[in-house]
């Protein structure tokens, strides 16, 4: 899936975020990406020039960790650490994080692309009625299923 930024350490049973746990992310499997890109391309036209904003699921970082300890039926602990810049970039003297969503979708509409953006803001997905989202459970026991949890 399009990770949120989490890192879920199955050997000591540890999930550390970033921040408080509170900002809401978007958590979409790699399938459901796929299902949804090919559903944009078939439609080409009618999205060409615009920006479509598809998740799977969007909910906060404490409630996928909540999601996880359901469906595998444990507890773990969490670390938080403070948000980190992923850049040295700045304006005004403050590290500048990544582009927003916004000035990323600014640059492809300007050089004519569609956008797919995965970004939490109003969703698009009622226009794809046809693709059901990959169950949460089934997301989670995958992960869990590689790390031997």
């Amino acid at each position: 899936y399009l990770d949120p930024g989490h890192v879920w350490n199955q050997e000591d049973n540890l999930i550390t975020i970033h921040g408080d746990g509170t900002a809401r992310n978007s958590f979409t499997p790699l399938a459901d990406v796929a299902k949804y890109i090919v559903a944009v391309f078939q439609r080409f036209e009618e999205f060409k020039n615009t920006t479509v904003r598809l998740a799977s699921y969007t909910m906060s970082e404490l409630d996928w960790v909540a999601a996880i300890e359901r469906t595998i039926g444990k507890r773990v602990a969490i670390k938080y650490e403070d948000d980190v810049p992923l850049s040295t970039e700045s304006e005004g003297g403050t590290p500048k994080l990544c582009p927003t969503c916004e000035e990323t979708n600014a640059y492809m509409l300007a050089n004519g692309g569609a956008l797919v953006d995965w970004c939490t803001h109003t969703l698009d997905n009622h226009k794809f009625p046809e693709i059901v989202p990959t169950p949460i459970e089934e997301i989670i026991n995958k992960a869990a299923s590689h790390m031997n949890v």
